[in-house]
């Protein structure tokens, strides 16, 4: 919806084909183990696949699906000349897209789109959820099980809870089982993965500009999983599994955009000079998810850690009902809501008069980024301890989350 223009309506609607079939093949392989061999049901195989639906999804969600369908699929209408459209016009009627497809139909199929895939994405967690335990995924520090890698062992602002740490406590607690994962190990069976390494995290960048871990992760979150961050701002630095080293800037294999411009003349031609440009416009956390910590401004004294006193709204509790509050924390790089548009708070404190959120979330696709904006490093055990609470508060409320 977001970039619909009229070269782009025939794509709509006939990617509408493909999300019913993808549906259909999923069903039927959790039914059955293996993939059907046609497109689309016929009426009586979906009356068979709602045997599984229903023991999931409400009964409104299923109807929506099964109109969908009815729609979209030919062999369920009653005139037998519907059928699908193609792409670049249709030679048998002489007409062109232009005629075939309009921004309604468009929009409608977008629209149609959302809910069934929706509907699976619903279906999956309600599976996961149903099973005795939840499965936690903590980053190893590699990319890949390849005995040649170098492990991440650099955590700024986390290095007092290693992922053996994380781990090691949420094994303790009831229904919830860990693994440590690579990069490349993450998928949809893990309903959140923790990533120890605060400001940093393990990459294997193979060409300029290209950063395959931050998007197996970013996939990952799109498609229903919680990624979880902790200390400091998220994917600020990456460590290369390949040679080791210091820790790379991130906003280095991004775009860089002008901060300070003017305007010279050259050989009598007006043009725009950059002055320079800065990481706090040039970010992933800002240009993905739409979120941006709270940063150090020397100008005016401010520069974090801060030592604040936490709270929590009523609103709040609904994610996590913390028994800790006003106890003072060390907060850094909470989340800043007058430029995080879709932050959701879960913790509260004030930082120069202003509200702040060290513990927060944003949605993203079909899941979900939490944020844990404290300060992790070696001797602050109560900010350590409060941070581990906060995720197991997380664990216990897992749905709510992601509605």
């Amino acid at each position: 919806m977001i970039d619909l223009t009229s070269c782009r309506y025939p794509e709509c609607v006939l990617n509408m084909y493909e999300v019913l079939e993808f549906f259909w093949k999923a069903i039927f392989f959790l039914q059955n183990g293996s993939y059907p061999h046609t497109h689309l049901p016929n009426s009586q195989e979906f009356s068979r696949i709602t045997v599984l639906l229903i023991q999931y999804l409400p009964n409104t969600t299923i109807s929506e699906i099964r109109f969908i369908f009815q729609i979209y699929n030919p062999g369920w209408q009653r005139n037998p000349r519907q059928r699908m459209q193609p792409r670049y016009g249709d030679e048998q009627t002489g007409s062109p897209p232009s005629k075939l497809y309009n921004r309604k139909t468009a929009e409608r199929a977008v629209g149609y789109s959302s809910i069934v895939a929706t509907g699976l994405v619903n279906l999956h967690r309600s599976i996961l959820l149903q099973q005795p335990d939840l499965l936690v995924g903590i980053l190893n520090g590699a990319f890949t099980r390849s005995r040649i890698e170098i492990k991440c062992n650099q955590a700024p602002y986390a290095d007092g809870c290693s992922g053996k740490d994380w781990q090691r406590y949420l094994s303790r607690k009831a229904n919830i089982k860990t693994r440590l994962k690579t990069i490349s190990e993450i998928d949809n069976s893990l309903c959140c993965v923790v990533n120890p390494f605060g400001e940093a995290y393990p990459e294997k960048s193979t060409a300029p500009a290209v950063l395959p871990g931050y998007e197996l992760i970013r996939e990952y979150i799109f498609f229903g999983g919680v990624f979880i961050t902790c200390g400091g701002m998220p994917f600020t630095y990456y460590f290369d599994a390949n040679s080791g080293g210091p820790l790379v800037d991130t906003n280095k294999v991004l775009q860089n955009y002008p901060v300070a411009v003017r305007m010279v003349t050259v050989n009598g031609i007006p043009q725009i000079q950059v002055l320079g440009t800065t990481l706090l416009i040039n970010n992933l956390i800002q240009k993905d998810f739409d979120t941006m910590p709270l940063m150090d401004d020397p100008a005016t004294n401010r520069v974090g850690p801060f030592m604040s006193p936490i709270y929590q709204n009523a609103a709040d509790r609904q994610f996590w009902a913390c028994n800790t509050t006003n106890v003072s924390l060390n907060v850094f790089r909470p989340m800043d809501p007058a430029i995080s548009r879709h932050v959701i708070p879960v913790v509260r404190t004030l930082v120069s008069g202003r509200e702040v959120y060290p513990v927060s979330f944003a949605r993203y696709g079909f899941g979900a980024i939490f944020h844990i904006g404290l300060d992790l490093s070696l001797g602050k055990q109560r900010e350590v301890n409060f941070a581990k609470e906060a995720v197991y508060g997380f664990l216990q409320n897992y749905n709510r989350y992601l509605i």
